[in-house]
């Protein structure tokens, strides 16, 4: 079998020799550039991944903290009911009307999260409670909570109003 001449008198085959080392050195760029866009593709879908959490929990929060202005708006009038009920503690439909009304409404905040926070009778929590009052008690234990003024509450395990409370305080000596 003869092997074809080109030309100058170098077989054909021998012809892109030269282009070899080229083409070679191309694959190489191309396999590095390829490995390149390929890294950036990975730290670009990375971020995307991290906007869209970082997005979706910002929108939680901003619902959340809107939720939570619209209850403590709604406790100012859960507060009136409350004054209302004490106040005209009387019989009749129109007094049981509002309490049903009240009852309603609390039974609405506390399925969507509010509850209130425990206060007569427990440990002064600066947490929980805001002293109003200081008062003297003899016999009864100092830092004791003795009476609420004004219910506090807890929507979805943050403490969205202190109960302002009366506490009692060690008596002064005389």
């Amino acid at each position: 079998m003869e092997t074809s001449k080109a030309e100058g008198g170098l077989p054909v085959a021998c012809r892109y020799c030269g282009y070899w080392g080229r083409v070679s050195s191309l694959v190489g760029e191309l396999e590095g550039r390829a490995e390149d866009l390929l890294s950036r593709l990975r730290w670009s879908q990375a971020e995307l991944e991290n906007l869209q959490k970082r997005l979706e929990r910002e929108r939680r929060e901003a619902s959340e903290a809107a939720e939570a202005r619209l209850i403590l708006r709604l406790l100012e009038v859960l507060d009136n009911f409350e004054r209302a009920l004490r106040v005209g503690r009387g019989t009749g439909p129109f007094a049981e009307g509002v309490e049903m009304i009240y009852k309603q409404l609390l039974r609405v905040l506390e399925e969507e999260g509010l509850e209130p926070l425990p206060a007569v009778g427990g440990r002064f929590d600066p947490f929980l409670h805001e002293a109003v009052e200081l008062v003297e008690g003899p016999g009864t234990e100092e830092g004791k909570v003795v009476e609420e003024v004004q219910r506090g509450y807890r929507f979805r395990s943050r403490v969205l109003r202190a109960a302002k409370v009366k506490v009692v305080k060690s008596p002064s000596p005389s």
